[in-house]
Parts: C-alpha cells; structure tokens; sequence
C-alpha cells in the first residue's frame, strides 16, 4: 500500500471516528432543547477544540507511522494515477459540498418559511446564538460529509487503477 492510500484510511478513521462523536453529542444536546441553554455555544465551542486537537495529533501520529512503515520509493513516487485520482476526487468533492450546502440552505430556508422556525417546534425555545452554533455545525458537517467522500473516492480510484 502506497503511503498516499495509507493516508487516506487514516484520514477515513479519524475523521469518522471523532467527528461522529462530536455530531452525536450536538444531536443530543440539540434534541434536549439545549439551543436555549446559555452554556450550549461555549460547550459546543470546548468540545470542538478538543476533537479538532485530537484529529490533528491522532493524524500526525499515524502519518509518522505510516511514513516510516512505507518503503522509500512508494513515498516519493507519485505517477499519473495518484494525480488523477486527486484531481478527479477534488472535482467529485466541490460538486458534493455544493449540493449539500445548498440543501442544507434550502431545508432552513422552506423550513423557516414553513414553521416559522429554524428548528422543530419541541426545540423552539432557542436563541440567536445557539441558532448561529447550529447552523455553524451543519455547514462544518457538510464539508467534513465532502471530505470523506473525497477521501473515499481518491482511494477508490487509486484501487482502480492498480
């Protein structure tokens, strides 16, 4: 394995690993009227910059090992598939996030339109800035969503083409 395709199934696990966590925890605190709470934005904000702390260093580490489990040539060498497998997902990825973005601003859209609310009627009670959080978090997702369908398919094609 090349060490390009090591560094994506560790960009895979990593970020499904602890970014999953952190979408869990926003759905529950979401689902328990916490947009209301005054603590929800600076509780949010802690746990992201410890997930962000611990996808960096957990990236670093296993990048050094693989980086040093990977023969000397399967590092330096990169030919055409790598590049087009980079270029191909990266094209795949920008249409991905568009969609995705732009579904996400037409639910808060119609959503908004609808029930006169951003948020389902049992969370009503929210204020601005939890609101603000949310909606941060659902565009965070959607890029973190387009990430791992980069990473995905970058490593397919490179299985592809072998």
């Amino acid at each position: 394995m090349t060490f390009r395709e090591k560094h994506l199934w560790i960009t895979i696990a990593t970020a499904l690993g602890v970014w999953a966590v952190f979408f869990w925890r926003l759905g529950e605190r979401v689902a328990g009227g916490g947009l209301g709470d005054d603590r929800f934005a600076g509780d949010m904000s802690g746990l992201f910059v410890w997930c962000l702390i611990i996808v960096i260093g957990v990236e670093i580490v296993l990048n050094i090992l693989a980086a040093v489990t990977t023969r000397k040539a399967d590092r330096e060498a990169k030919d055409e598939r790598e590049t087009y497998a980079r270029h191909r997902s990266g094209e795949m990825a920008y249409v991905t996030l568009f969609i995705i973005v732009g579904m996400a601003a037409c639910a808060a859209y119609f959503g908004g339109m609808i029930g006169g609310n951003l948020v389902d009627a049992g969370v009503a009670v929210a204020d601005e800035v939890g609101v603000m959080v949310l909606v941060a978090n659902v565009l965070f997702a959607c890029l973190i969503l387009s990430e791992l369908l980069r990473a995905a398919f970058e490593l397919t094609l490179l299985r592809i083409a072998r």
